[in-house]
């Protein structure tokens, strides 16, 4: 029927696409599992995709699941955070990364956090860029947002350091001119940086990814 269709679909997507839609999943009024394990024979998938990998045809069987939830705090949990942003090809993607895991750990701390409640943030023309160029692990994926989030929230900020002018520890915080925003560095680990703008309004701007360790820079 339509839903047992609907649902091999959405297994397809999640196995063979890139970006986001490979964490589509299934909304239901009441589920007792986390995800639907599909096993099918295909005959054939039209479709008017350009970023759909191979996937297995009549004779051989095609293997998959479909994540389940209940609600939007269930919705969100089954999104990888991780998964989003190291595939991202847009700034929609990066900024879908940074909400789900600023979402997550609000609920990980017995929060009831609101969606649109969350903090407001930019992200630069530069930050996916130096993100890739970092050839980023899994494992590193996962510091880099645990920091984002650390910085949105205002938590661990003995990590952050004022992006200075020079290299001496009294010379002027770095100011961004067209709006006199102010340059601040997050650690991340030994090697690897967050470089963000804090705007006049409070809001955050995300600018860049430093690496290697002595790379000061950040784009305006």
């Amino acid at each position: 029927d339509d839903l047992v269709r609907c649902t091999v679909l959405m297994a397809i997507l999640r196995k063979c696409c890139k970006d986001v839609a490979r964490n589509h999943f299934l909304i239901l009024r009441s589920s007792s599992a986390r995800n639907v394990q599909v096993r099918a024979c295909i005959h054939d998938v039209e479709h008017t995709r350009n970023d759909i990998a191979t996937s297995p045809l009549l004779p051989e069987y095609f293997e998959g699941d479909v994540l389940l939830c209940e609600d939007f705090e269930g919705f969100i949990e089954a999104l990888d955070e991780d998964a989003i942003l190291l595939n991202a090809t847009d700034d929609i993607a990066v900024d879908a990364a940074i909400r789900v895991a600023v979402f997550k750990s609000r609920v990980k701390s017995g929060a009831s956090p609101d969606w649109e409640s969350l903090p407001r943030f930019l992200v630069g023309a530069h930050f996916r860029t130096s993100f890739h160029k970092t050839r980023p692990t899994p494992a590193l994926t996962n510091k880099i947002l645990r920091e984002a989030v650390g910085t949105l929230e205002r938590v661990n900020m003995r990590t952050t350091h004022a992006l200075r002018q020079g290299y001496g520890g009294n010379d002027p915080q770095r100011i961004r001119g067209k709006d006199q925003a102010q340059a601040w560095r997050r650690d991340i680990d030994k090697d690897h940086h967050l470089h963000y703008w804090v705007c006049p309004n409070d809001v955050i701007e995300f600018a860049s990814l430093s690496f290697p360790h002595d790379d000061f820079s950040i784009p305006e």
